[in-house]
């Protein structure tokens, strides 16, 4: 069901379409036409603790994990963004809104034609990642090692075991700040897994990010939920080798099947309430 599901008038201001846009708070605000998808968020809140989603580009998945962001983030007050969703119906679920702090990272852009170039794009990622919590970074609470590991990661001179382990650590640290679990949200993980294959260091990214994802959830005592989107799985054996308590809804899995893309009657709707002719079956 979707957000704009009620008797069309035509002389009202209609939505704008928008184009590209994969953050959930702007498309709302600017009040950009949005099909309704909230009913993810009760797949995930519901679902396991690791959950991988693999679906095709321009699925929507980078937008449903920028929803999921918003929904859970504890530091600021983005409730009135679902006001009118399908999720707003679940008060059960919405009781859980704005309570954990949130890792969120993006690797949609960690492409590189070498390892060093791929290792130099993430530490940037993580380094941006550590500055967006740095108000935690309080001496009267955080122990001076903890402090000192933390500006070696934001200086990005960390080097690399340190950065394998630096999600697991800022989980800890947002732990004992907010006193609960954080979620962390990895967009697109398996790009520089991809240009590790075309390049030649494969055999080395996959060992960075098997340390680099397992670290941080595999039976932490840190992690209330763990969510993943990519292109494909990477084979069990490989990247999550370590990780056993990751599960997998592929494109084939009937759960969360209706969460990504549009849908035939999404399309019909999104017709009518532009005044276009119905494409005939």
């Amino acid at each position: 069901m979707n957000h704009q599901q009620k008797p069309i008038d035509n002389n009202l201001k209609k939505k704008r379409l928008s184009l590209g846009t994969s953050d959930f708070k702007k498309l709302i605000t600017n009040d950009q036409y949005f099909v309704d998808k909230s009913m993810f968020i009760q797949d995930v809140v519901s679902g396991s603790e690791v959950l991988l989603y693999p679906r095709p580009r321009r699925f929507g998945k980078s937008l449903n994990l920028s929803m999921l962001r918003y929904f859970y983030d504890c530091k600021e007050d983005n409730a009135y963004l679902f006001d009118g969703l399908a999720i707003s119906q679940e008060a059960e679920i919405m009781a859980k809104q704005g309570k954990h702090p949130v890792l969120y990272l993006t690797f949609k852009d960690i492409k590189s034609d070498n390892f060093d170039a791929c290792m130099h794009k993430i530490t940037s990622a993580v380094s941006q990642l550590y500055t967006e919590h740095q108000d935690i970074l309080q001496p009267e609470t955080m122990r001076e090692i903890d402090h000192d590991f933390y500006q070696k990661i934001i200086s990005g001179t960390a080097i690399q075991p340190y950065l394998e382990g630096s999600l697991q650590y800022l989980s800890r640290l947002l732990f004992n700040h907010y006193q609960t679990k954080p979620v962390i949200l990895i967009d697109e993980y398996d790009t520089p897994v991809h240009a590790g294959f075309d390049h030649g260091y494969y055999d080395q990214i996959i060992n960075f990010m098997r340390s680099f994802l397992g670290s941080c959830l595999k039976d932490s005592t840190f992690l209330e939920k763990g969510v993943l989107t990519g292109i494909l799985r990477v084979s069990q054996e490989s990247m999550f080798s370590d990780l056993n308590n990751i599960t997998v809804e592929s494109i084939f899995s009937n759960k969360s099947a209706e969460r990504f893309g549009f849908l035939e009657e999404e399309v019909n709707e999104l017709f009518k309430y532009y005044d276009r002719c119905v494409p005939l079956d």
